[in-house]
């Protein structure tokens, strides 16, 4: 790891995570690594391990598809309203809580962009973030689709996302 994190600067790749095991003496300890390069329209992924019971070290070097997430909401608001339900009832849940607020709006912001046509989930939801509109179609099992009129994100199921906005029942 170490050995990347110094060579790789130098011919013009900059970190965008690096996570490494706390114990290096554990079986399979190493790293994992994203880097990128201005010019790239890819990311490069090398991760690391050793593995005592074959005495060797495993290298993977991977060229991935570039992962950007671009936030959509800038200023956080005072309120936002979510809409359970938006095809049964106009009436939206309101949520005050600056926490809870600041992580919704962290994880929508989080959401990686897509630019391939989105899954029809069968769950629908929507997000007022004061004039702003987001769609949320979900499957608790396979993903959210975050839709608005600046783009389309996708991001895992995360229990967080279901509680704080209580979209789903189901958490």
């Amino acid at each position: 790891m170490a050995y990347y994190k110094k060579v790789l600067p130098e011919h013009g790749w900059e970190e965008v995570s690096i996570q490494s095991s706390d114990n290096h003496n554990e079986d399979g300890a190493g790293f994992m690594s994203t880097w990128h390069k201005k010019e790239q329209k890819w990311e490069l992924y090398i991760g690391a391990g050793y593995f005592k019971n074959q005495n060797q070290t495993e290298v993977i070097f991977d060229k991935r598809e570039r992962m950007i997430a671009t936030a959509w909401i800038k200023k956080q608001p005072e309120s936002i309203c979510i809409n359970e339900q938006p095809e049964r009832s106009k009436d939206c849940f309101k949520i005050t809580d600056k926490k809870t607020i600041s992580d919704i709006i962290s994880m929508i912001n989080g959401a990686l962009d897509q630019n391939k046509e989105r899954t029809p989930y069968g769950g629908k939801s929507t997000i007022e973030v004061g004039s702003f509109h987001i769609e949320v179609y979900y499957d608790l099992d396979k993903g959210i689709y975050l839709v608005s009129d600046k783009g389309t994100k996708w991001m895992k199921p995360e229990k967080e996302f279901f509680e704080s906005t209580r979209i789903s029942k189901e958490y």
